[in-house]
């Protein structure tokens, strides 16, 4: 199912991301600042499961280019109340690639119920 949204600033999105940091330090008693615990804040704050997976393989689409990098860098699954993000910026699996590219999770994820 493809979900269209609109669009929305990047001041806005700035604007929500900081009322969420704000939300998340105050809720559990910390001090936001670098490296931004975002796995805590998707999975613990807001209740939204978080996992890593071949995105390709997920949606049978092979990948392209020269160096084979994943095209595909995640997705979200709204009715599971879910996150999967590709397995190639698994910062476990990957320490220095999650630095290297942009942060897919660089958005605000809220769910509306």
């Amino acid at each position: 199912m493809t979900l269209f949204v609109s669009y929305v600033s990047d001041e806005t999105i700035e604007k929500d991301a900081q009322a969420l940091l704000a939300e998340f330090a105050h809720t559990r008693g910390v001090l936001i600042e670098a490296p931004i615990p975002i796995d805590d804040i998707i999975e613990k704050h807001l209740k939204i499961g978080l996992e890593f997976d071949d995105m390709h393989r997920r949606f049978g689409v092979p990948r392209s280019g020269l160096t084979l990098d994943p095209d595909i860098l995640g997705a979200i699954y709204f009715g599971d109340r879910r996150v999967v993000i590709d397995e190639s910026l698994d910062p476990d699996a990957n320490p220095c690639k999650i630095a290297c590219k942009n942060d897919p999770l660089s958005g605000v994820f809220r769910i509306q119920e």
